[in-house]
């Protein structure tokens, strides 16, 4: 066998262990992610039950993604709460979706370049609280600094591993209720449409790398104003 023989045979096997390896990754990925584990990892991460009714996951293919049905995730739980896996009640709900879904493309992962399609939020419906004392229940989530992510410097632009080109990020159909309990005044956002779009941002370049554009419309309506309220109900 010539040398050039031998070189194009080694090359063609040492492609198949690479192709090899990547299959196997991704059939484990696809095997492994369902609902309760991506349930599981959101309620250590956040502290707060979480539900998801259906997921599917689409790998190697032209465009890969995920596709998540009927998300809810509760306001702040207690670690009992988490360890009791009761259903949430809707007293307790933060958010809910009807669907989320993300499409990108597989292959540009292995040249550390993310592409995303698209990430869709159809009809998320969040509600925020103020109570009386100013804090809102979301302060954990702004305060929270998970302990793994901890490091000894601050993590800068360069050290995401990533570069990043999104189509389109879509929410449609949202809702924001804002209950202020200090006041008794509540507040919703409705037709919430939000699109941002032809996003190029990549860490390590950001001086050319960093625009996206977007669009959106909503309506705002009162629905409950107290006694000596400044807002007038629509």
């Amino acid at each position: 066998m010539t040398i050039k023989k031998k070189q194009f045979r080694n090359t063609w096997i040492s492609a198949a262990v690479v192709f090899g390896i990547i299959l196997a990754m991704a059939l484990v990925i696809w095997k492994t992610v369902d609902a309760d584990m991506i349930e599981s990892a959101l309620e250590k991460q956040l502290s707060r039950r979480v539900e998801i009714g259906r997921l599917e996951a689409s790998l190697f293919s032209s465009v890969s993604g995920f596709n998540a049905e009927q998300i809810t995730i509760s306001d702040l739980s207690s670690g009992e709460q988490l360890k009791s896996g009761e259903a949430i009640r809707d007293d307790e709900i933060f958010m809910r979706l009807d669907s989320i879904s993300l499409k990108f493309k597989f292959w540009p992962l292995l040249r550390k370049r993310l592409e995303v399609r698209h990430l869709l939020f159809e009809k998320p419906e969040v509600r925020l609280i103020r109570f009386p004392d100013g804090t809102l229940n979301v302060s954990d989530l702004i305060e929270h600094t998970p302990p793994e992510t901890l490091s000894e410097r601050e993590m800068s632009a360069g050290d995401i591993p990533l570069s990043l080109s999104v189509e389109r990020i879509r929410v449609s159909d949202g809702i924001l209720l804002f209950d202020d309990r200090a006041t008794g005044s509540r507040y919703r956002l409705k037709d919430f449409n939000l699109e941002i779009f032809d996003i190029q941002i990549d860490p390590r370049n950001l001086a050319e790398f960093n625009s996206l554009q977007i669009r959106g419309d909503s309506t705002l309506e009162s629905v409950l104003i107290p006694t000596g309220g400044f807002a007038q109900e629509v």
